[in-house]
């Protein structure tokens, strides 16, 4: 009867030996093949590939080595291809343990290239297991890394941290005391370097990280305290994520600051289509997607701007002091782009959904009189019994800096670049118009209607001015009228005024105002026609017959807002 008992315990014991080690040859093997999935999952990458995996695999234990390329590896020049190169050489050991699914140990060692000037490659080791959940944990540590380049001479003190990578999220923490450099006669010290991540959703970016430095010393100049965070949540099927930069002080040139603070916030990002387009963008580098891939891709940038949303600077607060004088910054920047409302309209009009307004106030007296008085001058600013004030803000198609209404071309031309390049993506097709349209979207109205004659700007006005615009003689002088405008000005040269109806507009802000916007939205309007010509020529026709036949403020003003109405409506 006892033989018996042993027997059964020894037969369990046995059957238990060879489950255990069945299923550690299994997670070897199955080991082998996540490894290779893993380099042909590089394979059509553009910044990051795996080659030349050299594998020998055991019954329970295997090594080997692999190369990883960074950089442009979509390049058709093969010797711009890599900027690092580097060997990963690995051991592991699949036998299963109680707290462990397998360990190994691990280097990365940066190989030379042409374009390496360091004396010393980058080198990292580290070792760790893989938990029965299938987490992965390891330490990591570097030995010193020194180098030279031209004057200069720099040195890295190892890294130490660690890495928890799990199938969505990952923990990451590395540091070192010091990086030095000194030549070309400067010299820059940081002391206390820190990266922190704790990612939660890699998909959707969402959670924290952070850098930090805790001393800099430079030769202009000391800081300390310098940080940049991010955190990013998913609230209601939208992202909100929050950048934030700070410096506990800072001391150089004579001045010294403290507490300096930035926030930028980026809201309402719908977080379907950031899942959708991490998804597809995970299988390949996007040249490398098939044409059904890249038209969801597509789809999902284009959902992602319909949506709507909003990013900037929420906050930025600090002090400044010069001397005995201190001085207090304050001020956001909000860029809003409102959902669109027309999601079937065929191209995306940024001038229509584009809101934006911000504001800096500076109070106090580090900056001196001479100081401020320029500032003004140079229309950054304008001075408050406190300091200096300036502002902005964008909505309607109309820009205002500091209170005034200013000529917003350059603004328009680059929202009109930025939606030529955002529809040509989204629409897969090369934008088919040719320079000289974009030219016209380029100029001031009177300016694109004058070259349609291939005459000058004061030729046409004197056409014009004979056959259909009253006198006013009030106006005597090109001079006397850009005199009454002052600070508000409209799209074209006052100093160049001929017509009546421009000397009417010159004469007055109000008319000025609505030029500028009327402007705006032309430009708008030629970019978005499939015949640029032909609104050209609809607006040269209304410059002449109804602007022309204005008089007064009242009738040039209600031209004016018709005209816009109509562009809109188009």
């Amino acid at each position: 009867m006892e033989n018996k008992k042993i027997w059964s315990i020894a037969g369990g014991i046995g059957v238990g030996f060879a489950v255990w080690i069945g299923a550690s040859v299994y997670v070897a093997k199955n080991t082998e093949t996540e490894i290779n999935a893993m380099v042909q999952k590089t394979a059509s990458k553009c910044d990051m590939r795996i080659t030349n995996l050299q594998h020998e695999q055991g019954l329970i234990a295997s090594a080997g080595h692999f190369l990883i390329h960074v950089g442009d590896q979509c390049n058709v020049e093969p010797s711009e291809r890599d900027w690092l190169v580097a060997q990963v050489d690995y051991k592991i050991n699949s036998l299963i343990l109680p707290h462990a699914l397998m360990r190994f140990d691990w280097t990365l060692k940066q190989l030379s290239t042409e374009a390496n000037t360091t004396d010393s490659p980058i080198q990292f080791e580290g070792s760790g297991k893989t938990s029965l959940t299938k987490t992965i944990f390891s330490n990591i540590k570097s030995l010193e890394i020194a180098g030279s380049s031209d004057e200069q001479n720099w040195r890295v003190e190892p890294f130490i941290g660690d890495v928890e990578w799990a199938s969505n999220a990952v923990v990451f923490n590395l540091k070192t005391p010091r990086l030095l450099s000194r030549g070309g006669g400067s010299a820059l010290d940081l002391q206390g370097i820190g990266i922190q991540v704790d990612m939660q959703n890699r998909e959707l970016g969402i959670g924290k990280s952070a850098f930090t430095i805790d001393k800099i010393s430079a030769s202009t100049g000391t800081a300390e305290g310098l940080s940049f965070s991010g955190e990013t949540v998913e609230n209601a099927g939208r992202l909100e994520a929050k950048l934030n930069y700070g410096l506990r002080g800072l001391e150089s040139l004579g001045y010294s600051a403290h507490d300096l603070a930035m926030e930028i916030a980026i809201k309402g990002l719908d977080a379907e289509s950031v899942k959708k387009l991490a998804q597809i963008a995970d299988q390949a580098s996007f040249e490398n997607l098939t044409a059904e891939e890249q038209a969801q891709y597509r789809a999902a940038l284009r959902q992602l701007i319909d949506q709507g949303l909003a990013m900037g600077i929420s906050k930025l607060s600090g002090s400044v002091t010069n001397g005995a004088e201190t001085s207090h910054i304050d001020g956001n920047l909000i860029v809003n782009i409102r959902p669109n409302s027309n999601a079937n309209q065929a191209k995306i009009q940024l001038a229509k959904l584009l809101e934006s307004s911000g504001q800096l106030t500076f109070n106090g007296k580090a900056l001196d009189t001479a100081q401020k008085q320029q500032i003004v001058q140079m229309g950054f600013a304008r001075a408050t019994p406190e300091g200096l004030q300036a502002d902005y803000d964008y909505s309607a198609g109309i820009l205002k800096t500091n209170g005034r209404i200013v000529d917003d071309s350059f603004l328009q031309e680059q929202l009109i670049n930025v939606d030529n390049q955002i529809n040509d993506f989204l629409s897969g097709e090369v934008n088919s118009k040719t320079d000289e349209n974009q030219a016209i979207v380029n100029q001031p109205v009177a300016e694109i209607v004058a070259e349609t004659e291939n005459q000058t700007m004061p030729e046409i006005n004197e056409n014009l001015s004979e056959t259909a615009e009253p006198e006013v003689n009030q106006l005597a002088s090109v001079e006397s009228v850009a005199a009454v405008v002052g600070s508000v000005k409209p799209s074209f040269d006052c100093n160049k005024a001929a017509s009546t109806a421009e000397k009417l507009i010159c004469s007055s802000s109000q008319l000025s105002m609505l030029d500028v916007q009327l402007n705006g939205v032309f430009k708008q309007a030629v970019a978005n026609a499939a015949d640029p010509k032909s609104v050209v020529a609809l607006q040269k026709a209304w410059i002449k017959n109804v602007r022309g036949l204005c008089s007064d403020v009242e009738c040039m003003t209600k031209a004016y807002q018709q005209r816009l109405e109509q562009l809109a409506n188009n």
